[in-house]
């Protein structure tokens, strides 16, 4: 299996003259409901304020198979968590590095061109598989609809792992994709801001995690 990274023009630029690449916050990705899932409560003894967890990038074991909730009753339907405050932590202090695999020979995925490298206009990375920097990916999990947590996950536990929340509808099942998660202040920020008026942080690749570079024959680059 292949790793790949679709990069645009702009991006596909900074890459190339600085080897940079860009670590994007939630608020940042073309999914409105990225880390936002389905919190509901359990506990009658559970208040809304209570959770005061800490989503970290890596090195905690994945928990949320143990919190899925098979059926809701009217009752915690009623009593969904409130997810502002968790998705604010979240895109103030983690931002993302999202990847694709695939197990073609060449990165072949029109709509991943289309979508993610300006219609063909951009390159694609291809990464070492057994890279340091690939091995602490983390898999998106695809699912028919946001799938229902106990909120006991974020009550129960002090630590838990940001890939617990790796949850997308199944529409994006094409991009097969997996993420690396880094703190922000592990990043540097550009000074800059995105046309949805989030900073921009970007973070240095090893090149010796690159593979090769791909690019359409019209990139312009």
């Amino acid at each position: 299996m292949k790793t790949y990274k679709y990069l645009g023009k702009v991006a596909s630029k900074c890459f190339l003259k600085e080897q940079t690449i860009r670590i994007s916050q939630p608020k940042a990705f073309n999914d409105p409901f990225e880390l936002q899932l389905e919190f509901h409560v359990t506990d009658i003894k559970f208040k809304q304020g209570e959770v005061s967890c800490k989503f970290v990038p890596h090195g905690h074991e994945s928990l949320f198979e143990k919190y899925i909730l098979t059926k809701s009753s009217n009752e915690t339907q009623l009593a969904k968590l409130n997810n502002d405050k968790i998705f604010s932590q979240i895109n103030e202090s983690i931002g993302f590095l999202c990847l694709t695999q695939a197990d073609t020979l060449i990165p072949s995925n029109l709509l991943m061109w289309s979508h993610y490298a300006e219609s063909h206009q951009g390159i694609v990375i291809e990464f070492e598989p057994q890279s340091e920097y690939i091995l602490k990916s983390r898999p998106v999990h695809y699912y028919p609809r946001r799938p229902i947590i106990d909120s006991k996950l974020l009550s129960e536990n002090e630590y838990v792992a940001i890939d617990d929340l790796y949850f997308k509808s199944d529409v994006w099942a094409y991009e097969n994709e997996i993420r690396i998660a880094k703190s922000l202040s592990e990043c540097k920020n550009l000074g800059a801001k995105d046309a949805m008026n989030n900073d921009i942080y970007v973070s240095d690749i090893p090149l010796g995690s690159i593979k090769s570079k791909a690019l359409p024959p019209h990139s312009g680059i």
